[in-house]
């Protein structure tokens, strides 16, 4: 478990994500007063994540928990597992009323899984004991001896604490010996199997040996005789304070903001102000104050976050105060957050999934995709059959069921990535997301699209998503072409507003040239057909004579991306000969090709522009772009492919089509070059 994950970034404006239900040891968080609206948030979606199943299972049933939440959380005598409406509304108010110092436990109520539905009740005789008990580390410390525990030198229980306290012999002398704390709920470990820095068992030593080796303990379990059908043991998973209320932070500008990009303290900045503008209505807000410049001649800014309690109308605050002798930056800085969006704005996670989320949430707010949205779902280590899902993705954006109107924030439904036979934990905690703010009878409304066949994107998986409530619908074939006709089929049959007057044609290995294309096509709502390795085959051909004869006007074209080494000069006569026109877009590589697609598709007076990875290095670094496609269909933007620089070309071609004034730069996923970036924000007048 990430800490990090659920701790109170510098801002204090947010907390990133849910209490995890698996961890290695209990973590204790402290929340400051103006974060209880995002503590409630957290809290919510971990509640309505998992329920227990409205069942019986092997002659066992549920007796009280059924429908409930397999977690709980405990504010002093008061109970929180109800998932209904009125529940989150109990936990809400207990939480935004809480006073200073307050403990918020979280317990696993204790839970088997059995495919994909969870039961409170042990399906076995036996059960395994893996966590600490308050019983359990005073039997620890009242069995200590040295010559069982010869890596330990002292073991003390603070009952009053509940915390066990163990000093091991790290080497010869006192004065090196190393402390460790284990409380109730943290991961059971064996003192008899002392690890090193590698994981690998110290064997062979006796207490005078020299242990400062010594990095950890294997972890350890007690199988404990349980009667089948008995209700499980609960857990603690968390304790979270509540701290005072306000709380001033200090910056320098420089700690937040280098010239050109925000740095990683000023992007939590950032996104803390993101998320308050999407929790207004939960009473969470900031303002920003102005740029006053103090008697030392420095200029500062304050920004205060807000987490007001509509039951006892007290409002906490935390202030992030700035500092710096560049005026004109911080200016440009208070603008970035009066925005919430920067100009120059990275937006990547830590790996391809969490990008991808990432690039979803920027793109539209959960509510909004729970109301309306459907969701594409794509190979991450596949890109080739996802060549074809920008487009798929903008035919297939719901409208609201609830206004019968379409969204006016939202062209494209999220592109998501997965594993092929399970959901990557960031994808997982974003459709987990979406359900808790899903209406339980629209939930149905929600439909995953996965593109791929079934040895990209597993039955399993599939059977996954619909245990959670969601329509699966599939595009995907035995190669890449076949999956992209898939795809184009899909779009005739669920889409809304797609085009099948022209397709645009990439060849077997042009994934580079099909990013570039993605969010014209996108837009345009007009297919991606992949070629296959072998040229294009009778069955893609008679699809494109099908879609020819079905247009109103009986006319065809396909416009190919890329030269004749990625798309034949063979191919492009066949087309002509079932009297298809054809035109051709391509560079002599795949920056020159990006550039002309700009030249040829691009908006003049752009605002926006999107940059990804051009996949020199690995053709599976192009997968960013792919997901960007949502981000530069709604801003109407190019995706400029770049890695470690830029062609002439695409510096032109951007230049010909950008504005000068209020544009913005997104580059999406790592690994992309500071001086691309850099060109093109100073191309584009963004570099200060």
């Amino acid at each position: 478990m990430n800490k990090k994950r659920l701790s109170v970034v510098m801002a204090g404006a947010m907390l990133a994500s849910a209490v995890a239900p698996v961890m290695a040891a209990t973590p204790s968080y402290e929340v400051n007063g103006s974060n209880k609206g995002l503590l409630i948030r957290d809290l919510r979606n971990l509640l309505t994540s998992k329920v227990f199943a409205n069942e019986t299972l092997n002659n066992q049933h549920n007796a009280d928990y059924r429908g409930q939440s397999i977690y709980v959380v405990e504010i002093g005598t008061k109970q929180f597992y109800d998932v209904s409406e009125a529940g989150i509304k109990a936990l809400e108010e207990a939480i935004k009323s809480a006073p200073a110092k307050t403990t918020v436990k979280v317990f696993d109520r204790g839970h088997v899984e059995k495919n994909g539905k969870y039961y409170a009740f042990s399906l076995v005789d036996t059960y395994k004991d893996d966590t600490y008990t308050k019983d359990s580390l005073k039997e620890e410390a009242d069995n200590f001896t040295t010559s069982k525990y010869k890596s330990v030198y002292a073991m003390d229980y603070d009952a009053k604490e509940g915390v066990l306290t163990v000093t091991t012999r790290k080497a010869e002398a006192e004065d090196k010996l190393m402390t460790l704390t284990f409380k109730e709920g943290d991961k059971r470990v064996d003192f008899t199997k002392p690890l090193d820095k590698n994981g690998d068992l110290i064997d062979g030593r006796n207490e005078m040996s020299d242990w400062s080796d010594l990095a950890s303990y294997k972890e350890a379990g007690k199988t404990i005789d349980i009667a089948k059908g008995t209700d499980l043991p609960k857990v603690l998973l968390a304790n979270v304070t509540i701290s005072n209320a306000d709380e001033v932070v200090n910056f320098k500008l420089s700690e937040l903001y280098d010239g050109l990009l925000l740095t990683e303290k000023g992007q939590e900045l950032l996104d803390g102000a993101k998320l308050c503008k999407a929790d207004e209505n939960d009473g969470y807000k900031y303002s920003v104050g102005k740029v006053n410049k103090e008697a030392n001649g420095l200029y500062t800014l304050a920004i205060n976050f807000y987490d007001q309690n509509p039951t006892t109308n007290k409002t906490f605050k935390k202030v992030v105060k700035i500092t710096t002798n560049n005026e004109a930056q911080l200016n440009l800085f208070k603008k970035w957050m009066v925005d919430a969006k920067a100009q120059v704005e990275v937006l990547a996670g830590d790996n391809r999934y969490e990008t991808a989320v990432k690039v979803a949430k920027e793109n539209a707010d959960i509510d909004s995709v729970a109301r309306n949205g459907n969701i594409v779902l794509v190979n991450g280590n596949a890109l080739v059959d996802g060549l074809a899902a920008a487009p798929l993705a903008a035919s297939v954006w719901n409208k609201d069921y609830s206004q019968n109107k379409p969204m006016s924030e939202q062209k494209v439904a999220p592109i998501l990535l997965t594993g092929s036979d399970e959901l990557p934990k960031a994808t997982k905690e974003y459709i987990r997301e979406l359900i808790g703010r899903q209406q339980v009878q629209h939930l149905d409304k929600v439909t995953v699209y996965l593109v791929g066949g079934t040895t990209v994107l597993s039955r399993n998986l599939e059977h996954q998503l619909e245990d959670l409530g969601l329509r699966v619908v599939r595009a995907g074939g035995a190669n890449r072409e076949e999956t992209s006709l898939k795809v184009a089929e899909v779009m005739r049959k669920d889409g809304k507003g797609a085009d099948f007057s022209n397709a645009f044609l990439v060849g077997a290995n042009g994934e580079a040239d099909a990013m570039s294309i993605a969010s014209v096509a996108a837009e345009k709502k007009q297919p991606i057909i992949v070629e296959s390795n072998h040229g294009l085959s009778e069955d893609a051909i008679d699809s494109l004579k099908d879609w020819k004869n079905e247009s109103s006007n009986d006319k065809k074209s396909v416009t190919i991306i890329g030269g004749e080494s990625v798309v034949s000069k063979a191919t492009e006569e066949t087309l002509k000969a079932e009297k298809i026109s054809v035109d051709r877009v391509f560079g002599s590589n795949r920056q020159k090709t990006n550039a002309e697609v700009i030249n040829r598709f691009a908006h003049s007076g752009l605002k926006q522009i999107v940059i990804s990875k051009d996949g020199q290095n690995n053709k599976s670094e192009l997968i960013d772009a792919l997901t960007a496609t949502s981000l530069a269909v709604k801003h109407n933007a190019p995706i400029v492919l770049g890695t470690n620089k830029l062609a002439n070309e695409q510096i032109n071609a951007i230049e010909k089509k950008a504005q000068r004034t209020g544009i913005y730069v997104y580059q999406v996923g790592h690994g992309v070059s500071r001086d691309v970036l850099k060109t093109i924000a100073e191309r584009v007048g963004l570099a200060k």
